[in-house]
């Protein structure tokens, strides 16, 4: 197996940890109104773990992001990477400038938990994304 063909594994798992965990915060926002500034809190609250916050717009966009990296590895298009690193990008920013603000408009209902995982599939697709071009550039020259 060839590292382009490691790193597609890659971009397809980080999809599918991405699509399990937008569709958990569907799941969790299906009573919400569509962009509440409150999000639908995942994980155990009882026990003080939260893995993250959304609303039904930002669980909807993770879901479409995360299909997209799955998608980029599983077509060996490991390019198209850079999409959704630059998607949970602007969600992080988004929940940065957003939601520490505590004005009330916070478009994705995202909260701390939802930055750094936006943060971790930002840097993980893009890693790939890079790896993936720099190798295949290496390939091409020999």
């Amino acid at each position: 197996m060839s590292l382009l063909e490691k790193l597609s594994r890659y971009q397809v798992a980080w999809g599918t940890v991405g699509l399990i965990a937008g569709l958990f915060g569907l799941f969790h926002s299906r009573g919400l109104a569509f962009t509440w500034a409150r999000g639908a809190e995942t994980g155990l609250p009882h026990y003080e773990l939260h893995w993250m916050t959304y609303n039904t717009l930002g669980a909807l966009v993770a879901v479409a992001l995360a299909a997209i990296g799955g998608a980029a590895g599983a077509t060996r298009r490991p390019a198209l990477g850079w999409v959704p690193a630059a998607g949970f990008a602007l969600i992080a920013l988004q929940t940065l400038l957003q939601w520490r603000t505590g004005k009330g408009d916070n478009l994705f209902g995202s909260t701390g938990p939802t930055f750094g995982f936006s943060i971790a599939l930002m840097l993980a697709f893009a890693a790939t994304a890079f790896l993936a071009g720099l190798f295949a550039a290496l390939e091409t020259e020999h």
